[in-house]
């Protein structure tokens, strides 16, 4: 949760924002991980609606995109918009199904510390980004197994393009130019989907917005959720 900082801090004012952690990342390692997205999504809600909250907007970065959309398609009537950033409806080609084995099989050899350090600079467009080395420290922290089902999850998950056509509620989606994980080609493939007008690219961004312009993602959620009010 705490990737999203330096944003939900200047949010308090406009919205309640909760943040968490998915199970076995940060203060939930003691979680189980669900055998797919779709379980995943059902334990997210059911945390949520624990604390007696019934109607919420979702905001997912990358992994927490595809959750948000699984969310969407399991509980429409409690979801009153979503904001994808950095992430995609997609499911993954065969190309990239291969690129989440390879990762598993160099994880499983050579360890998550230099994996992580390996991957991590290629998610800023500037390589020498000073919040690469936060992320970093947050990253090694991984353990082996939550990486290596984590993977898999994004690997097998399904495509959700059809609930991302057919929401019909407020819906963002915010990419970045520089992005080597989710292609601008791929991004502007939704912006057929939906609203031009809550299409966003950033310049300057890859994958990490919160990071990279978090004043900028910090305006873009509170205009997100001015349109849901």
């Amino acid at each position: 949760m705490s990737i999203w900082d330096s944003v939900t801090s200047s949010l308090t004012q406009d919205c309640r924002a909760i943040t968490i952690d998915l199970p076995g990342f940060g203060k939930s390692d003691n979680l189980e991980i669900p055998q797919s997205l779709a379980d995943l999504a059902k334990q997210v809600h059911q945390k949520i609606t624990a604390i007696g909250i019934t109607q919420y907007a979702v905001v997912g970065h990358s992994l927490g995109g595809y959750v948000s959309l699984e969310l969407a398609k399991q509980y429409s009537h409690n979801i009153t918009g979503i904001a994808l950033i950095h992430s995609t409806a997609f499911a993954d080609d065969p190309e990239k199904q291969r690129t989440r084995l390879k990762t598993i099989d160099f994880v499983r050899k050579r360890g998550v510390n230099r994996f992580v350090r390996s991957f991590v600079p290629q998610l800023f467009a500037d390589k020498t980004h000073p919040s690469i080395d936060t992320v970093l420290t947050q990253a090694v922290n991984t353990k082996l197994e939550v990486l290596e089902k984590y993977t898999l999850l994004m690997k097998d998950r399904s495509d959700n393009s059809s609930t991302f056509k057919n929401w019909k509620k407020v819906c963002f989606f915010i990419v970045g130019l520089e992005d080597g994980l989710v292609p601008i080609a791929m991004s502007r493939m939704h912006k057929k989907l939906m609203s031009a007008d809550h299409y966003i690219e950033l310049e300057k961004v890859a994958h990490m917005g919160m990071y990279e312009s978090p004043d900028q993602i910090a305006s873009l959620i509170r205009k997100f959720s001015t349109n849901i009010s």
